[in-house]
């Protein structure tokens, strides 16, 4: 036996407190060697003192990578460990009355035992493997339970050293003297664990992180065995150390993409938990990780239940207007409360009652304006948008001085994060006519135009989506608006560049909205220059080959109005869109579609060869053989129509009367 042999046993009998040997760390392959091939002998169960240091000397040695994959290439010594950690933690949650201090050896057994297990499963799927098939999901859910119950049997309001010392005193002094209770003689082996490295308020968490990994199936395990719950339990207690809650709080984000895990969260407890760690937070990466969990909560509105109550909601208000609170995570409290406002309970029960209205609005406003922290603008911007949901909320906000003029500055940021928020909000305000006219007013157009060139994909949808809205403001102001659309000839070929964009969402809504200015205006001063210079046709016959039907419904009621102009008649002829609507409109069953196709042909006969051409008389077949006995009348009346035509021009009555 080598002398490092016989150091590990003497260590693991030792009746004096040691620390794991220096010789195992600086000879961690032939100790992993040995502890695998001894630990039956070694890993005596019953013995407390005994496991620890085991499981101890286990831990040392997997902080090396080759001894780690030597331990882990059999089940054995995760098996014999994780059967340790439930035999002790069971133990201790079963008995009635639990050392109410740290000196309890089993505590420091679930420790190491934890611990070890951690750095088994260290960038190890094997070790997971095996943790997984011999049942170690329920030790690790014991051992929280365990690291609950200790926690709890503690008094929160006095540190534990405090409790200890006061114990101590007690004892010399010979006052209070019981009879120790039988769950109390295993503090009489504590004292010879002392030195073990670790602490179970981390090795707790630490285990579950490393045992966790990525294996979607453990994950789902280890949910069901209620490791999410605890974790969040733990989570929210104020006596929390700052490692313990970070060492927690990333345990607790290796679940956080599963969905059984996000109901487990966003309990009442759990989204205390949260608002607690994120009132303490100093790590930007945490709180972006809270944020992201907040948002999530928040798409899906029987999570929000917590929510209801608005005890909740102002505590996140409070931390946002912190300026004690770091500046991430006041940030990350005022989006979750702007995202909240989506929710018809939070704004309607609590944040837009008349009562608070005011103070609501001054916050948005004072966040949107906030020349310092651009995050904090887009919380404003978003409030905002999801407060004018209703046309009666977008009148009130319509009305407040400032307000769209403030949000129109924005869509003209410097970054484009808060840019995109911006414009999502004035899509939203502009809904309700009054306020297009007023954003109008307010130079939006200009600044609206300008966006365009964005090169970013969603901010170009939200431009073109926003014109769009505009363009069917009506009266003079739509006159304008039409006006100084079409004839900026840079605009123009801006939008039909963008509306051959690899993005669906902009693309589409770039053909929307040269489809928009065509049959909004119905002027040929304007139609004709889109028409014979800007390469409109190009983009409506684009439109056809679109998978949305409505994008073809748009371009059909468009090429009407094209094909009713004389000039453009021959150009509309000429692009291949007559052709692509007839093989989309035997391949459409929207029959609105089909009376579109109809009455463009209608416009297009009247002084032109189309009726004799070939395409001409695939026309008038299709509308025969669909049409002409159709179960929908209004296509019957048209189909005839569209028949009688043909049958006019062919005769040359038509080119007669033209003459």
């Amino acid at each position: 036996m080598s002398a490092l042999h016989e150091t590990i046993k003497e260590f693991i009998g030792s009746k004096e407190d040691v620390a794991v040997p220096q010789e195992v760390s600086n000879g961690r392959k032939e100790a992993a060697d040995f502890l695998l091939h001894e630990m039956n002998a070694l890993l005596d169960a019953k013995n407390h003192v005994h496991v620890a240091r085991f499981c101890a000397l286990v831990a040392e040695v997997c902080k090396d990578e080759e001894s780690r994959n030597l331990l882990t290439e059999e089940a054995t010594v995760m098996e014999g460990i994780h059967k340790a950690l439930f035999d002790a933690s069971a133990e201790y949650n079963m008995d009635v009355n639990p050392a109410s201090c740290v000196e309890d050896v089993r505590l420091g057994v679930v420790t190491q035992c934890l611990r070890s297990i951690g750095n088994l499963c260290f960038d190890n799927d094997k070790a997971r493997t095996h943790l997984r098939a011999t049942g170690g999901i329920a030790a690790l859910a014991e051992a929280l339970k365990c690291l609950i119950k200790f926690t709890t049997s503690n008094n929160p309001n006095k540190g534990t050293e405090k409790k200890i010392a006061e114990e101590e005193e007690t004892e010399e002094k010979g006052e209070g003297k019981q009879t120790q209770p039988q769950t109390q003689r295993n503090n009489c082996s504590f004292s010879l664990i002392q030195q073990l490295p670790g602490s179970l308020s981390t090795a707790a968490p630490g285990s579950i992180l490393n045992a966790s990994g990525e294996m979607e199936d453990l994950l789902k395990e280890l949910i069901q065995a209620g490791v999410v719950k605890s974790l969040m339990w733990m989570l929210g207690q104020a006596s929390l150390g700052e490692m313990e809650r970070s060492m927690t709080f990333q345990a607790l984000m290796r679940f956080s993409a599963e969905e059984e895990a996000l109901k487990d969260i966003a309990s009442e407890e759990g989204v205390d938990a949260l608002i607690g760690t994120l009132e303490q937070c100093e790590d930007e990466e945490d709180a972006g990780d809270i944020s992201n969990l907040f948002q999530r909560i928040a798409k899906k509105d029987e999570l929000l239940v917590p929510f209801s109550n608005p005890a909740r909601v102002d505590r996140l208000i409070g931390i946002a207007l912190n300026d004690k609170v770091h500046k991430q995570s006041r940030t990350v409290a005022a989006v979750t409360v702007s995202i909240l406002l989506s929710n018809d309970t939070v704004l309607d029960s609590h944040m837009w009652i008349a009562s608070h209205r005011q103070r609501t609005l001054d916050m948005l406003m004072g966040w949107m304006m906030d020349a310092d922290n651009h995050d904090m603008n887009v919380a404003g911007l978003v409030g905002i948008g999801n407060i004018c949901r209703s046309d009666e909320n977008a009148r009130i906000l319509g009305e407040v001085d400032g307000l769209l003029q403030a949000v129109i500055a924005c869509i003209s940021h410097k970054f484009s994060f808060v840019q995109h928020p911006a414009l999502g909000t004035l899509k939203n305000l502009v809904k309700l006519k009054e306020n297009k006219f007023i954003a109008i007013k307010e130079g939006c157009l200009p600044v609206l135009k300008l966006a365009a060139n964005d090169p970013q994909a969603p901010i170009q949808y939200l431009v073109c989506s926003l014109l769009r809205s505009l363009c069917t403001v009506g009266g003079d102001e739509g006159k304008d608006v039409l006006q100084q659309l079409a004839r900026d000839d840079v605009f123009i070929e801006r939008i039909v560049h963008l509306s051959k964009s690899e993005v669906a969402a902009a693309r589409c809504e770039a053909m929307r909205l040269v489809a928009e200015i065509i049959k909004t205006s119905r002027d040929s001063a304007i139609v004709g220059p889109l028409v014979l210079e800007q390469n409109a046709l190009d983009v409506l016959t684009r439109m056809l080959d679109e998978e949305h039907i409505i994008l073809a419904m748009e371009c059909s009621v468009a090429l009407v109005i094209v094909s009713a102009m004389l000039p453009c008649r021959e150009a509309l002829l000429g692009s291949g869109v007559v052709e692509k609507s007839l093989e989309k409109v035997q391949n459409t069953p929207q029959i609105e579609f089909a009376l579109n196709f109809m009455s463009m042909y209608l416009q297009l006969c009247m002084d032109s060869d189309i009726v004799a051409s070939e395409l001409g008389k695939s026309i008038i077949s299709c509308v025969k053989n669909n049409f002409s006995e159709h179960e929908n009348s209004i296509a019957q009346q048209q189909a005839a129509k569209v028949l009688a035509a043909a049958t006019t021009v062919s005769s040359g009555e038509t080119k007669t009367n033209n003459n």
